[in-house]
């Protein structure tokens, strides 16, 4: 090889090896950029975007857990030396599909929709069958009672001798079927639809039958109409407005408030002093989760955040609490939303009454708190706010309580009776947890990136060069003398 073929070649690793180094340090330099520009890619949600299809349509496999609590000894209720006992039935598993509809874009960088969510029965993954017989307090009589504790005298006697003649039992005995998705005509309930209100003394809701889902699968409006940010402004599923309201009727104050998450998306940079904000249109108010600890899901560091303090209290340990509480304040674990529930006393809290105050558990029979079974929590991984398992536990209960001039309810104890649970457990799939670990390491991935880029440029100009022009420089004679006995075996001559 001649003297300038070398430089020729070495020039070529030259500029290869440079544009190496370029490259290098451009990764390094501006890899949060870089990742600030994907992540603006991902997380804003646009009709076109691989964003849009994951919300739109859940692409998990999604069930619903669904468990009742059977009353066996209704006949004792006033019996002050008995305990109500309850017997948990279930789970009656339900597949679930979940996806946005009527989706309206705006110009004020929000995105309005209503959820669509269906149910189908899976005996397979469910103990009992949806013919097993329920028994529970009388939802429809018990409303009406309490929506009329605090009329006249006059008025009370008057509801006491109607209820007497139309529902004359505290408790109901029907199919789980029945109970849940299916619903059953009730006496009171198609009487009171044609009456006005002040008569039956509840505001209940004009259905033909009452069910604790009726009416609710396969309908687009029940759960009603979100607007939420769709993340320009880098506030990805903020919920601005539920049922075109930014502020609910059911709560006082800042209780009230339409805030949080719409349920989807969740901000980012999450620390162990942050509080995972979303609102829950079941409960009709905003949620608050608190960090617990760090957790490991499928290879990804998480951070998990519980039900505490600022979800469980009513105004005691968390004084901001206090508007959630419509009339008296319940002890510590039992939340109020009877005003969301068309004023039946409905309260919810955690299954089997866990971390709640032990005043509920002691005053019944067949409550098993434990903490792996009844929490509820979410973990998220905390650089991209992902969600990496959710486990959403509500307990359902009514309040049974003396009131003074209705007979059925003269004398009977004041109890909160658990009534139903549900679980809802999504966890992230391992093909999802690469991604995850991509986005959360991504500026260290760039930095190793970089480096590797700068140390084959300077390995590849060392090893290159070497060859090319250290190298000895062939005489005429040696050349010659490699050439002959390759002519002798080709039959050419050198």
């Amino acid at each position: 090889m001649f003297p300038k073929q070398c430089c020729r070649k070495c020039a070529l690793f030259c500029g290869i090896t440079i544009s190496f180094i370029v490259l290098g340090i451009l990764i390094i330099t501006f890899r949060a950029a870089i990742y600030k520009c994907i992540i603006s890619k991902i997380f804003v949600l646009q009709a076109d975007s691989y964003t849009f299809d994951m919300w739109k349509t859940n692409p998990l496999p999604m069930t619903l857990k669904l468990f009742l609590f059977n009353w066996t000894n209704p006949g004792e209720v006033l019996n002050s030396s008995v305990k109500p006992h309850f017997q948990q039935m279930g789970p009656y598993t339900f597949d679930e599909t979940k996806e946005k509809v009527n989706i309206t874009w705006n110009d004020n960088n929000t995105v309005s929709f209503y959820h669509l969510k269906r149910w189908w029965f899976n005996q397979s993954k469910s103990n009992g069958s949806l013919n097993d017989a329920i028994t529970s307090i009388n939802p429809t009589s018990l409303s009406s009672s309490y929506g009329a504790r605090n009329w006249s005298y006059f008025l009370k006697n008057g509801l006491s001798i109607f209820l007497s003649s139309i529902a004359p039992s505290l408790h109901v005995t029907h199919t789980a079927g029945q109970v849940l998705f299916e619903g059953y005509e009730d006496s009171l309930m198609n009487m009171a639809n044609r009456m006005p209100t002040f008569i039956v003394g509840s505001s209940l809701p004009n259905f033909d039958k009452f069910g604790w889902f009726y009416t609710r699968n396969n309908s687009e409006t029940y759960e009603g109409h979100f607007n939420m940010d769709v993340g320009l402004t880098g506030q990805l599923g903020k919920l601005y407005s539920w049922k075109f309201m930014q502020h609910t009727p059911y709560f006082r104050d800042k209780c009230g408030d339409i805030s949080g998450s719409a349920g989807e998306f969740f901000p980012a940079n999450l620390n162990k002093e942050s509080l995972v904000n979303f609102f829950s249109p079941d409960l009709c108010r905003y949620m608050q989760l608190e960090y617990e600890k760090e957790v490991d899901v499928n290879g990804v560091l998480g951070y998990k955040y519980v039900a505490g303090d600022r979800l469980l209290d009513n105004g005691t340990k968390v004084p901001d609490n206090k508007c959630f509480c419509n009339d008296d304040c319940m002890p510590y674990g039992v939340l109020d939303v009877s005003a969301c529930r068309y004023g039946t006393p409905a309260f919810v809290s955690l299954p089997h009454f866990f971390k709640a105050d032990p005043y509920y558990g002691s005053i019944i029979d067949g409550m098993a708190p434990r903490e792996d079974l009844h929490d509820f929590y979410m973990i998220f991984e905390p650089k991209t706010g992902m969600p990496l398992k959710v486990a959403a536990r509500i307990q359902v209960n009514l309040l049974l309580q003396p009131v003074d001039g209705i007979r059925l309810f003269q004398n009977v104890p004041k109890v909160y009776i658990p009534v139903l649970w549900f679980e809802q457990i999504v966890t992230i799939p391992s093909e999802f947890t690469i991604f995850v670990s991509l986005l959360k390491n991504f500026e260290s991935i760039c930095i190793a990136a970089g480096i590797v880029c700068i140390l084959c440029a300077v390995v590849l100009e060392a090893f290159c060069c070497s060859r090319a022009c250290n190298k000895p420089i062939l005489s005429r004679e040696h050349a010659l003398k490699e050439i002959v006995p390759l002519t002798e075996k080709t039959g050419f001559e050198a």
